[in-house]
């Protein structure tokens, strides 16, 4: 027993040797001072996060005859050919890398510039890069294509180069506060008074800068007229559809023909300076094939997001 507790008090004594030794470690060779910050709330500590995991899409062919024959039974609708417009054509080289469909059902997707669109199963691709990559990693806020950016020891990294992605355009408003919007108008006074107003209550700060004139005098008008034309052609497009209405009888019923005429053109109007396409397009418009179609998914969908809103208020 007496052996026992001599060999404890003889280890216990190498420990506290240890311990003094790494004390003068640290002293040597750690500033103290470091010691008086909590640097465990820093920013710095803070960088690695889990993000939502990615929507993985598995390449699965399919046959577009029978595609085809599904659509007629279950929709009793047959799904045409493309019309092509202007005398244009699509080689007969092209096909769907999804369906196998024929160049028959081939949209030429942006204007002879490379991409195409299969009518039957809505897949866009190129001549030169087929779909056909085993597994795709889709964004799980926007639905678009992850693209990979770098490439670690044991993982990948992806990321969403959508510029209208929800999760990008919520990171942007978290960093109002650092002038991350910009906002460009005409030289009308009414615009620095409303940035001074909006700032006053809702503390936060915007840059506002002001093209002024009709020719590029200036450097800043040389830099963002191209950005003030956008704003005047949807000016110029409301007013046209605004002014057959004769105006409105309520400030409700400017309110909701406003609201319709926005969600027109951000949604269903085709635009030239796009390639005749909308400025955002949804996925569930992909066998719409007219405007009342579209307009009641666009109904639908606000529908669910007031849902939405009104369940996350409550509770």
């Amino acid at each position: 027993m007496d052996s026992i507790i001599t060999y404890l008090l003889i280890y216990n004594q190498y420990r506290i040797k240890i311990i003094y030794q790494l004390i003068g470690f640290i002293a040597q060779h750690i500033p103290l001072k470091q010691m008086q910050f909590d640097d465990s709330n820093s920013p710095k500590y803070q960088k690695f996060k889990v993000d939502k995991l990615p929507i993985i899409k598995r390449f699965e062919q399919v046959d577009y005859k029978l595609l085809l024959a599904y659509y007629k039974h279950k929709y009793n609708k047959i799904i045409k050919p493309v019309q092509r417009r202007n005398g244009k054509t699509i080689s007969h080289k092209i096909v769907c890398p999804k369906c196998g469909a024929t160049h028959e059902y081939i949209y030429d997707n942006n204007g002879s510039k490379g991409q195409y669109q299969c009518k039957v199963y809505g897949t866009a691709f190129q001549e030169s890069n087929f779909v056909t990559k085993p597994l795709v990693f889709k964004c799980p806020y926007c639905g678009s294509t992850l693209t990979e950016r770098k490439e670690r020891k044991h993982f990948k990294v992806h990321k969403c180069t959508n510029n209208k992605c929800s999760y990008y355009l919520a990171n942007l408003i978290k960093n109002f506060p650092n002038k991350t919007l910009k906002f460009i108008a005409d030289g009308y006074s009414a615009y620095p008074l409303a940035k001074q107003q909006f700032e006053l209550e809702e503390d936060k700060i915007f840059n506002l800068t002001q093209v002024i004139g009709l020719t590029n005098d200036d450097p800043v008008s040389t830099e963002f007229r191209w950005v003030k034309q956008v704003v005047e052609r949807l000016n110029r497009t409301f007013k046209s559809s605004y002014r057959v209405t004769c105006g409105y009888g309520s400030d409700d019923g400017a309110l909701y023909g406003f609201s319709l005429w926005t969600a027109y053109y951000n949604f269903l109007r085709p635009h030239p300076y796009n390639y005749w396409k909308p400025l955002n397009e949804l996925k569930e418009f992909e066998f719409a094939e007219n405007m009342p179609a579209k307009w009641q998914i666009l109904i639908s969908l606000g529908q669910q997001t007031i849902l939405q809103m009104q369940e996350s208020d409550a509770s």
